[in-house]
């Protein structure tokens, strides 16, 4: 098989947070040792709890952080956002909700060059009301200008997530994501999501060709947020369009349910019946 070896093969942090379940939940430091254990070379860090949320992060947690996952063997990846969850929106009417997603971002940003991630990504919001998506679109461009200009985040880059949608009309497809990040004053990238692909508005292998160069990071989750290899995902497709690109940069399960290491193992092994390898 080719196309098929990646820079990094991580597991999403998340799985084993608070969000979208209270329980089970892990400290980062057992999760990253959970994580270890089933044969991932990297974490993707969850901004939120009990994990690395920015605000509630001290400056010697993140250098712990560091340390634990270095000690683990691992590298962090990406330093994952969860704008919606956490009622965060960048694009959002109401200048004190801007403010408020501003300041997680900026928080985001820094977290990733404390960790060493090469990149932490943003969902960049939906409209509100009668709100019109294009109207949101313009204030999260300059929201999240505005946090990146007031953020340290060294050589981390960050991407831009398009989702479904009902979930982000600002950025729903990979040219508006592209669209949003080149009218930004820094670089910025995109970030693809399988499962987001999955719900048939969006073909995997124009959405890659599309992001080309600009794509940074791809999320593997099947439909319904299974493991990858056990719902409809036409993975032999998603894997010859990245080939078709040339992407071998890192990738990532971002998958949860009521087993976290259930799912960290069946992704493991499925990743491995298709064949996919780190370099």
């Amino acid at each position: 098989m080719t196309g098929r070896s990646f820079e990094h093969v991580a597991f999403n942090t998340t799985a084993y947070s608070y969000l979208p379940h209270w329980r089970p939940a892990y400290g980062i430091a057992e999760t990253v040792e959970r994580i270890a254990g089933y044969g991932y070379d990297a974490v993707e860090l969850a901004a939120c709890r009990p994990h690395a949320l920015p605000e509630a992060t001290s400056e010697q947690a993140r250098e712990e952080l560091a340390d634990t996952v270095e000690n683990a063997g691992l590298t962090v990846t990406n330093v994952c956002s969860h704008f919606p969850p956490l009622g965060l929106n960048l694009g959002a009417p109401d200048e004190a909700e801007r403010a408020a997603a501003r300041s997680y971002l900026e928080g985001v940003a820094e977290l990733a060059a404390a960790v060493d991630a090469e990149f932490f990504h943003v969902v960049p919001g939906w409209s509100m009301g009668d709100q019109s998506a294009a109207e949101a679109r313009e204030l999260a461009t300059r929201a999240i200008d505005r946090a990146l200009a007031d953020a340290e985040y060294g050589d981390a880059t960050p991407l831009v997530e398009p989702l479904r949608f009902h979930e982000c009309d600002v950025a729903h497809t990979a040219e508006q994501a592209l669209e949003l990040t080149d009218a930004l004053s820094v670089d910025a990238g995109v970030l693809l999501d399988t499962f987001q692909m999955a719900d048939g508005t969006a073909n995997p292998v124009d959405a890659f060709r599309a992001a080309g160069d600009d794509l940074g990071l791809v999320h593997l989750a099947d439909t319904d947020r299974q493991a990858p290899g056990n719902g409809d995902v036409p993975w032999d497709l998603v894997f010859d369009a990245l080939a078709d690109v040339g992407f071998d940069g890192p990738v990532s399960v971002e998958i949860w349910g009521e087993n976290p290491d259930e799912l960290a193992s069946a992704s493991m092994a499925g990743l491995r019946e298709m064949g996919v390898t780190t370099k």
